[in-house]
């Protein structure tokens, strides 16, 4: 979150006045390498892990009225897998270039020759592949802690952040393989 939020401070003075230049003139992708960083660290390393995984593995057991989670080294796995993955991410900064392809990879940046860089794609989207398997490992404890330790959804009384949690684990199972299979392909 500190690395998202110090590039984004750096994004905004760039944007603050017209004229102001906070990055080298020689090198234009650096503003784009920063906006793509940026977007990555704040989506899949601060948000999904802080508000899905960390709100998740406080208040599903409470919920559940265990003292863990059902899969406590799936838990585990999945939590180590964060800073692999984060750490990949960040490494493609130091590939020549950057990768200045946008957080949502989508063209024109991520098909401008002047700005593409293949070697950091490839950090990046390993790094997105292992992020992403964090979060499937832990939308499996998840549900199999709602399903197995007792805080399964029978009553109206069912909190409705159990709720939240059964269908974002639901949709980052059934898309985050296809992810997978897109970004390998």
């Amino acid at each position: 979150s500190v690395v998202g939020t110090l590039i984004s401070d750096a994004v905004r003075y760039e944007l603050s006045a017209a004229g102001s230049r906070l990055f080298a003139v020689d090198c234009l992708a650096t503003y784009n390498v920063l906006f793509t960083l940026h977007g990555l660290a704040t989506i899949f390393m601060f948000l999904m892990p802080a508000m899905f995984s960390g709100f998740g593995n406080y208040f599903i057991p409470l919920y559940a009225g265990s003292a863990e989670v059902a899969l406590p080294r799936i838990n585990s796995i999945s939590y180590f897998l964060l800073p692999l993955g984060s750490t990949l991410i960040l490494h493609s900064i130091v590939a020549e270039f950057g990768a200045a392809i946008g957080w949502t990879m989508y063209p024109p940046l991520s098909t401008n020759g002047m700005t593409l860089n293949t070697e950091a794609v490839d950090w990046i989207v390993l790094g997105l592949l292992i992020l992403g398997m964090s979060s499937v490992l832990g939308a499996v404890n998840f549900l199999g802690t709602i399903l197995f330790c007792g805080a399964m959804p029978a009553s109206k009384y069912t909190a409705l952040f159990t709720w939240a949690i059964i269908f974002t684990a639901l949709m980052l199972i059934l898309t985050i393989p296809i992810f997978t299979g897109a970004a390998l392909s």
